[in-house]
């Protein structure tokens, strides 16, 4: 086995350690449903057994011995339908051995024990009519059976354990070739550089507070993005940057929201757009009043710096200022328009970033505006959830318009 084989095992076993918790459900749960089963669905059926050897060897005894006429004789000394007794009962016939064989199963031990002798006395006086049998003598009698035959608890549970661990297997298996972890080989497949990750943040009762992380760990691993993002050799020191995804829920808030806190601390004005028309709640993070924003200035006939500024507010942490997504519904077209150039060029002469939290990209054309105009794309993709397929379908977009992509965040990585 050589080394990448090696590596690929131990990932392997990285992942599937991680979903432990899924694993060892599937198996108790094989083993709960195996027990229901066993002990309860699973209802006892016994059998009793009668062989008769006789002294005739004709074919016709075979279809004779178990005629519907025999058996609706045998149903009415039990008031039942034939039918049930032609559902309990075989009877066959060995015309090489000469021996006649019934048996019946019943959920009642007794019932099935009642109805191989009944249909043993009635076949005897139907062969002595019809065959002029002289033989008819029992060498195995029927008994009433004390254990279902089957019921086997040992077995139903090694089986059921037994499935446990094939479908815990195929489930690693399907977690392996189609896991989040293919993320970090489509993204260096593809020629795509990966920015770095966050782990996924614990949760918090506060939802606003939950995209500002005092985790020292996630402070570390954005503080490497941003250096990854402004080192950059295909898009060196951005100054405007949007932050997309390929899908909803991905985390382009608390990326954009924790990347411009840690461009603040190395003393430079950032400016966040807040492009997100689904969500819109940079303003709320970040303690703004005001909703008034980019979506209100689009409407606006004036896009003067002087008008821009009045939109824009500052937070309470120093150097990030807010420009809301705004309370004005606008066609996103407007997003693709020349104001929207026009604005960004404007405000780059007023901060050193400029960081747009903008809708998914696969989704909605608004990022598809703001990527054709900034300096560098960030897409966000997370770890539990982007199919790799998307990210792929993501970068092809953003060429396609000739956008500059930065490279790729996978956020919520599990430790």
């Amino acid at each position: 086995m050589n080394n990448e084989e090696e590596l690929d095992l131990i990932q392997a076993l990285k992942i599937s350690w991680k979903k432990r918790k899924i694993i060892f459900g599937i198996i108790i749960a094989c083993v709960l449903i195996g027990l229901v089963y066993t002990f309860i669905i699973n209802r006892p059926i016994y059998q009793s057994t009668s062989k008769i050897l006789i002294d005739k060897a004709d074919a016709s005894i075979s279809e004779f011995v178990k005629s519907n006429d025999i058996m609706a004789e045998v149903a009415s000394n039990f008031n039942v339908q034939r039918s049930y007794i032609s559902e309990k009962a075989t009877v066959s016939f060995d015309k090489n051995t000469k021996i006649l064989t019934i048996s019946v199963s019943s959920t009642d031990n007794k019932e099935a024990l009642n109805i191989v002798n009944k249909y043993q006395e009635i076949l005897k006086t139907r062969l002595e009519n019809v065959y002029d049998i002289k033989v008819y003598s029992t060498i195995e009698q029927a008994q009433i059976s004390e254990n279902p035959y089957n019921v086997n608890h040992v077995k139903d549970m090694i089986v059921s354990i037994g499935i446990g661990f094939i479908l815990a297997g195929v489930y690693c298996i399907f977690i392996v070739v189609f896991s989040e972890d293919n993320i970090f080989k489509t993204v260096e497949n593809n020629g795509l550089v990966l920015l770095g990750k966050i782990n996924k943040e614990n949760k918090t009762n506060s939802k606003v507070k939950a995209y500002i992380s005092r985790n020292d760990k996630i402070i570390a691993q954005v503080k490497q993005i941003m250096t990854n993002i402004e080192l950059n050799k295909q898009v060196h020191r951005p100054k405007s940057i949007l932050v997309t995804s390929p899908d909803y829920e991905t985390g382009t808030t608390y990326v954009v929201s924790n990347l411009a806190i840690r461009y603040s601390k190395s003393g430079k004005n950032i400016l966040i757009i807040d492009s997100n028309f689904k969500k819109g709640i940079e303003n709320k993070i970040f303690n703004i009043d005001s909703e008034d924003g980019i979506t209100n200035l689009l409407s606006e006939e004036d896009i003067s710096l002087e008008n821009i500024n009045k939109k824009i507010k500052q937070s309470p942490i120093s150097n990030i200022y807010v420009l809301p997504c705004g309370d004005v519904h606008i066609d996103e077209e407007m997003l693709i328009s020349e104001k929207i150039s026009k604005i960004i060029e404007l405000l780059k002469n007023q901060f050193d970033i400029i960081i747009i939290d903008g809708e998914p990209i696969l989704k909605q054309i608004s990022s598809v505006g703001w990527a054709s105009i900034v300096d560098a794309v960030v897409i966000v993709a997370e770890y539990s959830k982007t199919k790799a397929e998307d990210i792929i379908k993501a970068k092809t977009t953003i060429e396609n318009i000739d956008g500059k992509i930065s490279g790729v965040v996978i956020n919520k990585v599990e430790d």
